[in-house]
């Protein structure tokens, strides 16, 4: 039986709404043969027989346009059959009159809440109007009729009715209907919602799907406008903080280019927001890694004046192949800067750290990022946001989550790279894939995001990592200065996640070898020069047997054999060896040199991962000091494809099976050996 509630706030008599709504579109379905109706994002949620079964991982789903269309309720009469699936504390919230369906459930103008103890809760302006409660079964099944009609909210359950009065100046705005699952453990059984029936005031025909996706274009424009509010106020913190001196730093040093041919100019750009300190020495350390490195060279720093302080170029023109080092000493710290000069039969080789729990951890072990600074070197990392959008931190948050990257950029030069999906750059995004957006939502969007990395220091911002990236993705990019795509995966066609909202990667027959991007296809080269493209690793089309194998990515070396407890990585990490020694004979053997792209890689805190990573680290290192090899960074890597190949360069590849002996999915224990070329004409295996 349905009792009144304690909170008596415009509480009002009992009447008859039967007739509420009864003109318009009557929506209803017992899921007994499914329902495309409800949905996450651009996510169908599961229905069977058991009803719509609503889970921690997805806990809440809209009614979509194409079933209802919300400007048919602005009144109507919802009656909703459930059972919590649980006898711990649960509560489903039914909501209406969110402006779009993929706004977030809080937006819902009116709601109300039932608990697991039949306990209601009614809310309208996001203030709670009245309370009462319901009958709910011993096995939890639970009913209840909700009205929504010009003067209050309409509760029925066995045969009560109650009406809550609405605050002054509440309408009937038209909105989306949704339900949301509160309290719910990951791998306990879901709320399932067993029926559902609307009788609308309106009659409106529903959106069709084109309606449908202009409607959510729609949605994240005005979530990008807002995305302009966040960074005015960051910019604000960001002056404060520098102003007090808890941001920012004295001293800077850039190099450009980073990678050349011998004889090519090379600047270094020394600069001071203040006097110089008494000790501000600098020198030039030729081929460091070699077993006969070049004598240490002194540099002379001539200051000029500057607005932002001062300011010292040195113009270098190395005439030696290998890696370079500049080491700037001033006051109590050493900066450091490499750039690579290469020639034919060189192998040039950038390490990617993707996402590694040591940064989020206190105290960390010494990790694949530590093992690459103690070499000297400088690495690429994503800008490790990738699941939360930084326009969505508080300006606290977003300094303090990109401090430690900030220090890195400037102690060694490493370059941050925002793996850009679309919940990165639109904040509360329910699907990732940024290609289902048009043009101008990824335009506004990366120019917010440059403008970011502007801000923070980590600018300009060249490349751009994604999984989800669309064939209008590539001109969009450049032509906000963006000279690098990122973090393509070979020979990778399906979803990383649980539903279509998920990772829907589709690289597949894109070259392994930075690439100039065509118009048409982004996984195809291009006639001419255009934006580059660039892999997360080097790897074979082993990967059409299987997604557990990358040539170049030593955490999976093993394949994920064995349980994450106890994995085996590290100890085969003689298959990353062999996979790179045949790649530097290989590269001895082509006209131009070969890009090798090292993704080192630990999202799940794993102590072997770890210990795989820094391994192979340490082996590429130890190669370069007798072979041809050389390390640079994707920026570098996509200035020098624009300084010297006005078309795509040809490259070949000599691929044995290294995991061999290994068998996964459908990968037989032995897969031939292959030959993979790519051109301006053709990519082939």
């Amino acid at each position: 039986m349905y009792r009144l509630a304690t909170l008596a706030i415009a509480l009002v008599t009992a009447v008859s709404w039967s007739a509420a709504a009864s003109e318009g579109q009557r929506f209803a379905e017992d899921f007994s043969q499914g329902s495309a109706a409800w949905r996450y994002g651009n996510a169908v949620q599961h229905t069977d027989a058991g009803g719509l079964a609503i889970g921690a991982h997805l806990p809440q789903v809209t009614l979509a346009g194409t079933a209802v269309n919300p400007e048919n309720l602005r009144s109507f009469t919802a009656a909703v059959r459930w059972n919590f699936g649980g006898k711990e504390k649960r509560r489903l919230w039914l909501g209406w009159g969110k402006p779009f369906e993929w706004s977030a459930f809080e937006e819902c103008a009116e709601q109300v809440a039932v608990s697991t103890d039949g306990s209601v809760s009614v809310f309208a302006g996001g203030k709670e109007i009245g309370a009462g409660r319901i009958a709910v079964s011993d096995k939890g099944d639970a009913s209840l009729t909700v009205g929504r009609r010009s003067d209050g909210i309409v509760l029925s359950s066995e045969g009560q009715e109650t009406v809550f009065a609405l605050p002054p100046g509440a309408g009937g705005a038209a909105g989306y209907f949704a339900l949301r699952a509160q309290g719910l453990d990951r791998g306990a059984p879901p709320l399932r919602i067993l029926g559902v029936e609307i009788q609308c005031g309106g009659n409106a025909p529903p959106l069709t799907e084109t309606q449908r996706t202009a409607e959510n274009q729609r949605w994240a424009a005005l979530k990008l406008r807002g995305n302009w509010e966040a960074l005015r106020k960051f910019e604000q913190h960001l002056e404060a903080e520098t102003a007090a001196g808890r941001w920012g730093f004295a001293t800077d040093l850039r190099i450009e280019p980073g990678l050349v041919k011998p004889g090519e100019k090379v600047r270094a750009t020394f600069r001071c927001a203040g006097p110089t300190p008494p000790r501000c020495e600098a020198r030039l350390e030729p081929d460091f890694l070699s077993e006969r490195p070049g004598t240490p060279q002194p540099l002379e720093l001539r200051w000029r004046e500057t607005a932002g302080g001062r300011e010292a170029v040195v113009d270098l023109e190395p005439k030696q192949c290998g890696n370079w080092r500049i080491v700037w000493q001033v006051g109590d710290e050493q900066l450091s800067r490499v750039f690579g000069v290469v020639d034919r039969g060189y192998a040039v080789c950038r390490f990617l750290v993707t996402n590694d729990r040591a940064f989020s951890k206190p105290n960390p072990e010494p990790a694949a990022h530590d093992a690459i600074h103690d070499a000297g070197l400088a690495a690429d990392h994503w800008g490790g946001s990738e699941w939360t959008s930084p326009f969505s931190r508080t300006p606290e948050s977003l300094l303090e989550h990109f401090r430690r990257r900030a220090e890195l950029r400037h102690r060694w030069g490493d370059a941050f790279i925002p793996l850009c999906n679309a919940n990165w750059i639109i904040p509360g995004c329910p699907d990732n894939n940024l290609w289902r957006f048009d043009d101008e939502v990824q335009r506004e969007g990366l120019r917010q995001a440059a403008r970011l990395w502007d801000l923070l220091g980590l600018g300009p911002l060249d490349v751009l990592a994604g999984y989800t990236f669309g064939h209008n993705t590539p001109p969009v990019a450049r032509s906000v200065g963006i000279k690098m795509l990122d973090s393509l995966c070979q020979w990778q066609n399906w979803r990383d996640g649980a539903d279509d909202n998920a990772w829907l990667i589709n690289h597949w027959g894109a070259p392994t070898v930075p690439y100039y991007v065509a118009d048409d296809d982004f996984r195809k080269v291009a006639p001419g020069r255009s934006i580059v493209a660039f892999t997360q690793s080097t790897t074979s089309n082993v990967r059409a047997f299987t997604i557990m194998t990358l040539e170049t990515q030593p955490q999976l070396s093993f394949m994920r054999s064995r349980p994450a407890a106890d994995m085996a990585e590290s100890a085969n990490i003689d298959r990353f060896e062999t996979a790179a020694d045949l790649l530097l004979a290989e590269a001895a053997c082509e006209d131009e040199p070969a890009f090798l792209s090292i993704g080192l890689e630990n999202f799940v805190d794993s102590a072997d991962w770890n210990e795989a990573n820094r391994r192979g680290v340490s082996y590429l290192v130890r190669q370069a000091r007798t072979r041809k090899l050389v390390f640079a960074q994707a920026a570098d890597i996509a200035a020098y494809f624009q300084r010297h190949y006005p078309r795509q360069p040809e490259n070949w590849f000599y691929w044995p099976d290294i995991y061999a002996g290994l068998a996964h999915s459908y990968k037989p224990r032995q897969l031939p050996d292959r030959i993979e070329m790519s051109n301006a004409q053709f990519h082939s295996v």
